[in-house]
């Protein structure tokens, strides 16, 4: 495997047989990597992934299209390194694969972007005390935990605002499993704007990332899907947010689908935050969008808005899963979770699932779902206008998503 500490043909394997191989030696992860400042997190992943059943089949999942990522042939190779799109270059100030990171002139700290890397000097120190963030979930993301080579830690630095464009990418030509741990964390009274960009190559690609928003903090994260490759491309993205008291988290996350694509996010807010996540998806052909948006309110006073939409065409496939969970104590809690699909095709599906678990009477809180299709009425309307039928459809699926 691409480590070089065993020189081996390719090897083909699904999910299903990855937990054996975990140990075998055949690759250099968290788990195996006694020195590795992830090596506790991994080792409990691990018997948790012994002692429960298959992560794909989860009570959140239920509703995936999981069957595909589980009989997903990954294939590995001696392929060596691949380097990075020119056109990407001149796009991202940061780029990130399993267990790299570098800026564009392989600096520890880029003085555009205010941010600052964790590199191996700066592992052992201080990546250990994010491990209480690594706890075993019972999610598919608990195999990044284990199989990752090594954490990728983005700091920002001391500074009032900032921002940087990262490109999730892969350096490597084969069609591995690439499991990849991110840690970005948002210092006190900072801002901090970061642009996302998840490359879509071959296989299956397995993404934990943890965003700390610290105390009077804030984060605006713009996040995009590639829109090419979508019909081979498999991409999990698990995401833990972490509010601390008065933080603010803007997300936007904009995407065509994949063969298999979800976009999870897990939010914990405490005392006097604001969360508004927005998530804007428009499928085409067989693609499919799994979204999870869970945010837990466990502190007082703070407002959360969830708006997720999605246009479906052809054969494509939508699942949403909502749900908004408030604490005994955290009363003043102003929250609202909404989901809306435009279905534009008879063989197009739909799943929606939103929820509230709510556990006081002070606070205002709100839900709700739509299924509708493009209303002839309004179609009609564009026609006497003089545009054709088509244009207006296009301009309708175009204001329902912006």
């Amino acid at each position: 495997w691409r480590t070089g500490l065993v020189i081996m043909s390719n090897l083909e394997y699904t999910i299903k047989e990855l937990t054996p191989l975990l140990k075998a030696g055949v690759r250099r992860n968290n788990l195996l990597n006694k020195d590795s400042p992830m090596h506790d997190a991994a080792k409990e992943c691990y018997d948790h992934l012994l002692d429960c059943n298959n992560y794909l089949w989860s009570d959140y999942s239920k509703q995936m299209n999981n069957k595909l990522i589980h009989d997903h042939l990954n294939i590995t190779s001696n392929s060596g390194i691949k380097e990075i799109d020119t056109d990407l270059q001149s796009k991202y100030d940061i780029f990130c694969d399993d267990g790299l990171s570098f800026f564009d002139e392989n600096e520890r700290f880029n003085y555009h972007t205010n941010i600052k890397l964790v590199d191996s000097e700066d592992k052992r120190k201080l990546i250990k005390y994010y491990q209480p963030y690594f706890k075993p979930t019972g999610r598919i993301s608990d195999l990044a935990v284990i199989h990752s080579i090594s954490p990728v830690g983005l700091l920002s630095d001391n500074f009032k605002s900032g921002s940087a464009n990262v490109c999730y990418t892969d350096l490597y030509k084969d069609e591995d499993l690439s499991c990849n741990l991110i840690i970005v964390d948002v210092k006190k009274n900072t801002h901090l704007k970061l642009n996302e960009f998840f490359q879509y190559k071959k296989g299956l690609k397995i993404f934990k990332i943890i965003y700390l928003v610290r105390d009077n903090a804030s984060l605006e994260l713009t996040r995009e899907f590639d829109s090419y490759n979508k019909e081979e491309c498999m991409r999990i993205v698990d995401s833990e947010i972490i509010q601390f008291p008065n933080s603010k988290l803007y997300v936007e996350s904009r995407g065509e689908g994949s063969k298999n694509n979800q976009d999870l996010m897990f939010i914990t807010a405490y005392g006097d935050c604001t969360t508004d996540v927005r998530g804007r998806y428009s499928l085409q052909e067989n693609n499919i969008q799994s979204s999870v948006v869970n945010v837990h309110h466990r502190g007082e006073n703070s407002l959360s808005r969830i708006d997720v939409r999605s246009v479906l065409e052809d054969k494509s496939t939508s699942t949403f899963l909502g749900e908004i969970k408030v604490d005994k104590n955290a009363i003043g809690i102003d929250a609202d979770l909404s989901n809306k699909n435009l279905l534009c095709s008879k063989n197009a599906t739909v799943i929606t699932e939103p929820q509230l678990d709510i556990n006081t009477k002070e606070i205002v809180c709100s839900h709700g779902c739509t299924v509708s299709n493009i209303d002839e009425q309004e179609i009609y309307y564009f026609e006497t206008k003089g545009i054709d039928k088509e244009t207006a459809s296009d301009i309708i699926k175009e204001c329902f998503l912006n």
